[in-house]
């Protein structure tokens, strides 16, 4: 009697089993050397400038290519061209801003940044390229499921700790190419002003981004300009 009660059980739990089988994912950082990507990148904000306030824009187009795979690395070269800014609606052109180079070493475990270099030097901003950082689940995920990352302060590099949040919202087809689409939300816990982001990253089978939105609050852009907010769109162009 008690064994053939057992047999519905045992027969529920398995299709519970394969169906929650079906729905997790496995999203991975797995990018192929040589691969290649245009993007088209596009911010606006407030921004106090001797004195004066207002709304900037700033587009520029980037091109970035999986440069070399090793040793459990990926090293991602970018050029990013010059940008076309604009205050209060009036067109600055590229504001002074050369074209640059940035090169990018990510740990293909889990793609958080090992090392970052941009050129020329005037063009880096440690604090908010540690906002923009996508780390990758261990285990599979279904739609709903969160993971967390915590990265530590490091005072050479002018880092403070950030603390992420990651969700993953199941898959969408973005043009044509299908995505996997992840929430973000990062902030620094012990910097002066902290730092805040909440976005939304969408990225293909080989984890390298189709579309990016985020929303950045105390955006440290230079260290020559006050903290703004700020909202940016990433978009594959190709």
């Amino acid at each position: 009697m008690k064994t053939r009660m057992l047999v519905p059980v045992i027969a529920v739990m398995a299709v519970a089993a394969a169906w929650a089988s079906v729905d997790a994912v496995k999203i991975v950082f797995a990018p192929k050397e040589g691969s290649s990507a245009k993007y088209k990148i596009s911010s606006k904000g407030k921004l106090d400038v001797g004195g004066q306030s207002g709304e900037f824009s700033f587009s520029a187009e980037m091109t970035s290519k999986v440069d070399k795979l090793a040793d459990g690395k990926v090293t991602i070269v970018s050029d990013t061209g010059a940008p076309e800014i604009s205050f209060n609606g009036q067109s600055m052109g590229d504001g002074g801003m050369p074209s640059m180079k940035s090169t990018t070493v990510l740990d293909l475990a889990d793609g958080r940044v090992l090392e970052s270099k941009t050129e020329p030097s005037e063009g880096e901003s440690p604090r908010l390229e540690a906002m923009n950082q996508l780390i990758f689940p261990k285990a599979e995920v279904k739609e709903g499921d969160t993971w967390t990352h915590k990265q530590e302060a490091d005072s050479k590099k002018g880092l403070f700790t950030v603390e992420y949040s990651f969700t993953y919202h199941g898959k969408e087809k973005i043009g044509s190419r299908d995505t996997f689409k992840i929430g973000v939300s990062a902030k620094e816990t012990d910097a002066e002003k902290n730092m805040t982001m909440t976005g939304t990253f969408w990225v293909d089978e080989m984890g390298l981004p189709v579309k990016v939105q985020q929303s950045v609050k105390n955006a440290v852009i230079s260290e020559m300009l006050p903290p703004t907010d700020m909202e940016t769109l990433v978009e594959r162009v190709d």
